[in-house]
């Protein structure tokens, strides 16, 4: 999951917003991991 985007891609394909996106989506997908791991 990690591998959303290369640096080459966001440097040439993706602007900001989708690199703050992106990193939204990280951001959101580790906290769901977290809390899946602490109820285990």
């Amino acid at each position: 999951m990690h591998e959303m985007a290369t640096l080459y891609e966001l440097q040439t394909v993706y602007g900001v917003q989708d690199a703050w996106d992106l990193l939204e989506i990280l951001a959101v997908n580790k906290e769901n991991e977290r809390r899946l791991t602490r109820k285990q």
